[in-house]
């Protein structure tokens, strides 16, 4: 809320006042759809598809584990297709976080732990790890408390209003957090892309770039109009738009990892020649 107020009273300051007519829809990535449920028995009601490392335990529409020791819970059906945007939702009915209980990174592309109770935690990333067709979450409690989960859901997904360019692979992917409206870039090399439907207009474009750990964001129409973003923040620019698509994407040739979370597409009326000066002053 806060940068778009910013972007609102830049815009304005410049003499825009078209900055509420954004022609993008689904600008902030808030926006997903889920796959159906992919787990065979997400409730635990039989227990078919998961692996139980002792102390674990299904039983009575319950998975248990008693504290005694470390050990996994796990699917064993490979129901996941690989290298997907996941979201993971854990119903949990008793938890103590001494038990220090996680997603384990043959799944994720790192640990995630699980740590809200009594509640539903939700995880959003990407199928990465060692072993990503199959969820497998750890509990390393030693210390005799118990966790109780009442179910695990795992689904995938696609954003609205996007369409991704490019093969997954497990370097080359997006990875969508619509609970914060995060979009996460990985390539090692190869360029990946989401792309939307635009008119063709000369355009007033705002991208903020929430992390960029390596590499260049590119925007362009995927054809010859393009600019290119090297670091993290809000970035204004020109953009003209000739092919009826806009295209947010990696650079082809070296690796890249960032997150970008809002992007705007405003029909030119005014000039954008200072606006990064701006920018600066407020970040």
């Amino acid at each position: 809320m806060i940068k778009r107020l910013i972007l609102t009273a830049l815009f304005l300051s410049l003499g825009l006042s078209q900055a509420l007519s954004n022609e993008l829809s689904n600008p902030e990535f808030t926006s997903t759809t889920a796959s159906a449920e992919l787990a065979t028995d997400p409730g635990f009601d039989t227990g078919t598809g998961w692996s139980t490392q002792a102390p674990w335990s299904i039983s009575g529409s319950t998975a248990t584990h008693n504290g005694t020791a470390a050990g996994n819970l796990s699917t064993n059906d490979e129901p996941v297709p690989a290298y997907q945007s996941c979201m993971v939702t854990v119903e949990i009915l008793e938890y103590n976080q001494s038990s220090n209980c996680e997603v384990r990174d043959t799944f994720f592309p790192s640990k995630q732990a699980i740590n809200e109770f009594p509640s539903t935690d939700i995880l959003y990333d990407c199928n990465t790890g060692s072993s990503p067709t199959d969820f497998a979450l750890r509990a390393k409690g030693t210390d005799l408390t118990t966790i109780v989960l009442g179910g695990i859901s795992l689904k995938t997904l696609t954003l609205d209003n996007w369409t991704e360019v490019g093969t997954r692979t497990a370097t080359e992917h997006t990875c969508y957090d619509p609970n914060q409206g995060l979009v996460k870039f990985d390539s090692g090399g190869t360029v990946f892309s989401i792309k939307q439907a635009l008119a063709n207009e000369d355009y007033n474009m705002m991208l903020n770039v929430d992390t960029l750990t390596s590499g260049t964001v590119v925007v362009s129409d995927g054809g010859a109009n393009s600019y290119e973003i090297t670091s993290a923040g809000m970035s204004g620019f020109p953009l003209t738009i000739a092919t009826g698509e806009l295209y947010i994407s990696t650079k082809g040739g070296a690796a890249a990892s960032f997150i970008i979370d809002s992007v705007s597409a405003v029909v030119k009326s005014g000039d954008l020649s200072d606006i990064n000066g701006l920018l600066l002053h407020v970040y």
